[in-house]
């Protein structure tokens, strides 16, 4: 393939580019081999390619799949009409400050537009456990009144944030079943459907998945979980760390299970197992592909610039799919400029709230951030 000269190319048209575009959110190999001979020919083309790069995906945050190209591209050619003369005396040889902040301010003002291209998703629905449980011979037989049943009846992702801040992300047309609070001894949730779990460390206190007849037992990992009723078996793929996976029968937590194996089926990172509801017997395998299976896809890429935190915490429910609960007037005031590549939900709300001097808790799976006026805060 014959590719134009980039030589002479300002970073706008760089983003504007249906080559540089395909590039970035969608690469392959051939094109990351041309990029990197690119950006090694001068400091100056490494420069305009990673802004350009920064650029491309703030832009595809803000608005989204959703979004007509036609538009995107109406946003881009906003930018570059902001103000010609300061671009003019913008230094070349350096990162183009006037383009990004024309960007971020473009991104920012999207933040509404996203919302009228595409229809607001349905709410997932949540159940204080009375009568409606997920079927299982486990933990699921007799709720008590302090646990909650999340159901994710959209059609995107649905972030549950718990008690003890371990993180998980309910795909569609599944739930979950988890207390308010843990215990003291374990911590024990019951799924019917898809997951990915990212649970915190606690070797004192292991964190239990119940799903159909298999139960899954780890102390701080991340894996993936998929027990719907109707596929007859349940898979765990395990990210990081280590899982052990039992039959129900066999686990011994189980009450009635004088045969149980205390070691279960040792899970390593990209290794799953399948197990066959019927016969209750289980298949270890690795994964085929484990890059698609890291779950990074849930660790977008986003960069804030100057932007007030109170709609950092809405793009981050738009994101994410959860609830997170908090004062707007209290942070209205309060901007922060950041980057995130590849951190969990839980380091980006750490680092959101330092910066302000705010503090969250985890509440029946949403997020309550609480905090004084921030105004000059740090200064």
């Amino acid at each position: 393939m014959t590719h134009k000269d980039y030589q002479n190319f300002e970073i706008e048209e760089l983003v504007r580019d249906p080559y540089f575009r395909h590039s970035v959110l969608t690469p392959d190999e051939q094109a990351v081999r041309f990029w990197s001979g690119w950006r090694a020919l001068s400091p100056l083309n490494e420069e305009k390619y990673e802004q350009a790069r920064l650029t491309l995906i703030a832009l595809q945050e803000a608005y989204s799949e959703t979004l007509p190209e036609t538009e995107v591209l109406k946003r881009l050619n906003r930018i570059r009409k902001l103000d010609p003369e300061e671009r003019k005396r913008s230094d070349a040889g350096s990162l183009n400050k006037w383009w990004w902040g024309a960007a971020a301010a473009v991104v920012v003002a999207a933040a509404g537009l996203w919302w009228g291209y595409s229809e607001k998703p349905g709410h997932a629905g949540e159940t204080a456990l009375s009568g409606t449980v997920i079927q299982n011979d486990g933990y699921a037989a007799t709720p008590s009144s302090g646990e909650i049943l999340k159901e994710n009846n959209t059609a995107s992702n649905l972030t549950l944030m718990l008690s003890d801040s371990s993180v998980v992300t309910l795909l569609p047309g599944s739930r979950l079943k988890f207390p308010s609070v843990f215990g003291a001894e374990d911590r024990k949730v019951a799924l019917s459907g898809d997951a990915f779990f990212d649970v915190t460390s606690n070797p004192g206190r292991p964190f239990i998945v119940y799903a159909g007849d298999a139960v899954v037992k780890v102390l701080g990992t991340s894996f993936r979980v998929t027990a719907f009723e109707s596929d007859g078996r349940v898979t765990v793929k395990v990210l990081s760390g280590r899982v052990s996976v039992y039959t129900l029968s066999g686990f011994p937590g189980t009450v009635k299970s004088p045969g149980a194996n205390k070691e279960g089926v040792l899970l390593v990172p990209n290794e799953e197992v399948v197990m066959d509801a019927a016969t209750r017997k289980i298949e270890k395998s690795v994964i085929a592909s484990p890059q698609e299976e890291s779950g990074k896809a849930r660790f977008r890429e986003l960069i804030f610039d100057d932007v007030p935190i109170f709609q950092i915490f809405t793009e981050l429910e738009r994101i994410y799919g959860m609830e997170i609960e908090f004062d707007q007037d209290t942070f209205r005031q309060c901007p922060i400029t950041t980057y995130f590549r590849d951190e969990s939900l839980l380091e980006r709300i750490n680092t959101i709230c330092q910066a302000v001097g705010a503090t969250y808790r985890p509440e029946n799976g949403k997020i309550i951030v609480s905090g004084i006026d921030c105004t000059g805060y740090g200064k």
